[in-house]
């Protein structure tokens, strides 16, 4: 845990000479003195000393001060965003994804901790559905639906593509469309994977069991893979 040890700091003197103003200092003068302000506020040690001395830096060079640095203590939604930008990609959390969508219904163990955002995501343009029939079969299993989509040159679309697709490109009407590039093994041991739905209710986003050695999905179920 990073803990922060406050000081107390003399205001700077002015000029010794009255009646004369002193010279404004430079960007660089500026940014060094904020750098040694803030590195004095701060006492961490090991990986915990690099994070705080990166981000201290990062406020000094933006022209911020002690009371920038500070609100990281004291305002609990930028320490929020500041963990979205970390944990998601190009800023964007899970949840800003899921918000963006407008589905009707989220599944509720779709979170962040049970599948978390990672790697490059895909352009939407890169990215269609395929079908069982399209992969040559009927009735398959789950695992013979990966390779299969593996031999075609594809590889399995992921939540957050899912996600992306289905603001940018789903027509919102196919009734399932899976990315087996995610997965969630619940309490029980099974394997579950993220796919989109539509019925009368509306749009949702849920969560369908996909054992690899099981006919998990109806004909009808579309899968989300990406161009290699």
């Amino acid at each position: 845990m990073i803990s922060f040890a406050y000081r107390t700091f003399e205001a700077r003197p002015r000029s010794c000479h009255p009646g004369r103003e002193e010279e404004a200092p430079t960007i660089e003068e500026n940014v060094m003195s904020k750098n040694k302000e803030i590195g004095q506020f701060i006492s961490v040690s090991g990986v915990a000393t690099d994070i705080a001395h990166k981000l201290a830096q990062a406020v000094a060079e933006r022209g911020g001060d002690l009371d920038d640095l500070r609100r990281i203590i004291s305002d609990a939604s930028l320490c929020g965003e500041l963990a979205d930008r970390l944990v998601r990609r190009d800023g964007i959390s899970l949840s800003a994804m899921i918000a963006a969508c407008r589905f009707r219904y989220v599944h509720p163990n779709i979170t962040e901790a049970n599948l978390p955002i990672t790697g490059p995501v895909a352009d939407v343009a890169d990215m269609l559905t395929l079908t069982q029939k399209d992969l040559g079969g009927r009735g398959m299993t789950t695992a013979e639906i990966e390779a299969v989509i593996d031999q075609k040159g594809y590889r399995l679309a992921t939540l957050a593509e899912l996600l992306a697709y289905g603001k940018a490109k789903w027509n919102g009407m196919d009734r399932g469309v899976a990315a087996l590039g995610s997965s969630w093994v619940d309490p029980g041991g099974d394997r579950c994977v993220p796919c989109l739905y539509s019925n009368r209710d509306g749009r949702g986003l849920t969560l369908r069991w996909g054992g690899p050695e099981y006919c998990c999905f109806e004909e009808h179920y579309l899968f989300l893979v990406v161009r290699k």
